[in-house]
């Protein structure tokens, strides 16, 4: 009999609304126009789309497509996590900012719409500095400006990266493709 009091204490609690002021809204109550909402990994999917390079320093530009059909907002810049074929964590060091073919871009709120897209570019080096380059990164784990889990992707298609330092320079987010 206590089992059965102490379930249905459970269940009452779990599905009426609590009215103690913890931010429950009843359901037919108005609620505020908000803006897009923030984007989050669950509805982004991160591809790169082009890349340029010049004596030993490598930019890509990443398309970050909304796969929702409803839109959302970026403002900042994105974080990186270069991985190995075994999705093993390589030295990654993320620079937000201009180097590597990478420019001075400022910061914006960008407003993606339903299915629409957003750019960031990541500039790195290939050159041996003192010490052999480390492991290919085929993946690429990209944390969305505020938020904390990541999308995974590949690098680049059908191949790899070699960061031969770790450093990798990040363009905020931006609207269109830009390296500058």
């Amino acid at each position: 009999m206590k089992a059965m009091v102490l379930i249905g204490s459970m269940l009452a609690a779990l599905v009426l609304p609590v009215q103690s002021g913890l931010g429950v809204t009843p359901a037919g109550a108005a609620r505020p126009i908000q803006s897009p909402h923030t984007c989050r990994n669950v509805q982004l999917r991160v591809r790169s789309q082009t890349s340029q390079g010049a004596a030993g320093h490598i930019a890509i530009i990443y398309r970050i497509h909304n796969t929702r059909g409803s839109g959302c907002s970026l403002v900042g810049y994105p974080g990186v996590q270069l991985l190995d074929r075994h999705f093993l964590s390589l030295p990654t060091t993320d620079v937000r900012g201009p180097g590597n073919l990478v420019g001075a871009i400022p910061k914006q709120v960008v407003q993606i719409p339903a299915y629409g897209n957003a750019y960031f570019a990541m500039g790195y080096s290939d050159v041996p500095v003192g010490r052999p380059c480390q492991r290919s990164a085929y993946y690429l784990m990209v944390f969305a400006p505020n938020d904390y889990l990541p999308v995974v992707t590949y690098t680049v298609p059908h191949g790899s990266i070699i960061s031969c330092t770790g450093v990798i320079n990040l363009s905020p987010v931006t609207t269109q493709p830009r390296y500058q």
